[in-house]
Parts: C-alpha cells; sequence; structure tokens
C-alpha cells in the first residue's frame, strides 16, 4: 500500500498532465482559427482547475495530509518505553532573591513515532496517585514541568515539550516533574502509582499511561482513553465526615458520672 504522501504526489502529477493536455488542446484551436478566444475558451478554464488542483494536492503531500483528506487523523502510534527512574533535591531561585528547596522526580524514556505518514506532537502530564481515605476527595496530584533552569550537576537530560515527533523517528531523555506539593492535598496511595496524560497536539486526542512502577514499555495498544485534569474520589458509602462526631460516643460520654 502506498504512503498518503506518495498519492498525493501520484495525483497531482496526473492533474499537471491534464493541465498540459488542455492547454495544449486550446493552444491548437487557438492556431487553427481566426475567431477562437483562447482565454475565455472552455480547455483554458478546465486547465487552470487542475493546475490548482496539482498545487493542492502537492501541498497536501509536503504537511502530510491523510488521504482522502476528510479522513478523521487519531491519535499516533507511539512507543513509549521507560528504562530509569530517579529522585532529586534542589533549589530554585524565587522572584524576591531567596531559593526554595524543590523535589523533582525524573524518568529516562525513549519515545517513538511508528506511524508511516503522521507527525506526532506530544505533551505529557504527571499525577501521582493519592489516599484521599473515605471520605473522598481530590485523588490525583498532578507534578508540573519545571519552568526554571535546572542545575547541570543533576546530569539530566531534559526533553522540551511539545514533543514533535516525524513518521519514523524517535527522541530519548528524561522527563522531570516537580512533585514538591505532591503531598498538599493528601498522603500518596499505597503501593504508589503514576499517570502520565499524553496529549497529541495534531490530532486533539489523548491517551493515559498507568503504571505502578518506575520501569515499563507502552504500545497504543496499553494505552487508555485520558482522564483530563485530577481524578476526583467519591466518598464511600456509609462513610462518616472527617470532623462529625460519632452521637454514639456523645450519648456515652453524657451518661458518665
Amino acid at each position: 500500500m502506498r504512503s498518503y504522501r506518495d498519492l498525493w504526489l501520484w495525483l497531482g502529477a496526473a492533474f499537471l498532465v491534464l493541465f498540459a493536455a488542455f492547454i495544449a488542446i486550446g493552444l491548437a484551436y487557438f492556431t487553427k482559427e481566426d475567431h477562437f478566444s483562447f482565454y475565455t475558451s472552455w480547455e483554458t478554464l478546465v486547465s487552470i482547475t487542475t493546475f490548482v488542483l496539482a498545487f493542492a494536492c502537492f501541498l497536501c503531500a509536503i504537511k502530510a495530509a491523510p488521504f482522502p483528506p476528510w479522513v478523521k487523523v487519531k491519535f499516533p502510534n507511539i512507543f513509549f518505553e521507560i528504562y530509569g527512574g530517579s529522585r532529586h533535591t534542589t533549589t530554585r531561585l524565587l522572584p524576591n532573591g531567596m531559593r526554595d528547596n524543590v523535589a523533582l522526580t525524573g524518568y529516562r524514556v525513549r519515545i517513538t513515532n511508528l506511524e508511516n505518514e503522521q507527525n506526532a506532537s506530544l505533551t505529557f502530564t504527571f499525577f501521582l496517585k493519592l489516599d484521599p481515605g473515605p471520605q473522598g476527595g481530590v485523588g490525583e496530584a498532578v507534578g508540573p514541568v519545571p519552568d526554571w533552569p535546572l542545575d547541570p550537576n543533576l546530569s539530566l537530560n531534559v526533553i522540551q515539550m511539545p514533543i514533535v515527533l516525524a513518521p519514523g523517528t524517535s527522541v530519548g531523555g528524561d522527563l522531570v516533574f516537580d512533585i514538591s506539593m505532591s503531598t498538599a492535598f493528601g498522603p500518596l496511595a499505597q503501593p504508589p502509582q503514576t499517570r502520565f496524560r499524553i496529549e497529541d497536539h495534531i490530532s486533539s486526542q489523548a491517551k493515559d499511561v498507568i503504571m505502578e512502577a518506575s520501569l515499563g514499555r507502552f504500545s497504543r495498544d496499553d494505552m487508555i482513553d485520558s482522564y483530563a485534569g485530577a481524578r476526583i474520589v467519591e466518598p464511600q458509602q456509609g462513610a462518616e465526615p472527617a470532623d462529625t462526631p460519632n452521637v454514639n460516643d456523645s450519648e456515652s460520654k453524657a451518661s458518665d458520672p
């Protein structure tokens, strides 16, 4: 099966041949007939139309547009490999000149675009699973990407996002996230669980990778439909609010001498 680019190029070349053929027919009539209007003839109009179509086909080949163009672009077929994890404690310089201690988590990864034609433009969002308890609440804490220069002594090869991958290409390096505020909404779940939300800006679709270890290999088939934002955990049935005293306990205390 030919690629989208080859199909667009072949179609563009066919329209160019038609353009040349209709131009030749129009010129032949123009040289033979005395009152032939070349610029308003149907041959000229058709030749202009075929030239425009040829130009559009070549443009679609350059842009790697799907064929036919109304086909909906899906989330790209990528391979996401995590082959190392690390934790770092460093400092960042605040706007007021003070320094703040921050905790970073890093993942050594390789991302490959397995598509033959479709580009990928990826942004990774990192979530840590929380244990909100029986009362429910925020079930995940987001780990933002550091927006300040990292200490070069950390030896991190940070991958800048969005990660743009042409078909058949790979990128390797570190995905780094700030987890300093990860326990602000509650303790971390045990065993620890992380979620990567992978958003593709070309297809406007997103997938999730959920893992309980620091290593893993994931294809598109291993990913699930993404949940936007941090997950909210509903209260468990029969759970009592954390700040509400137990009625039986209150009655027992009141009856004591």
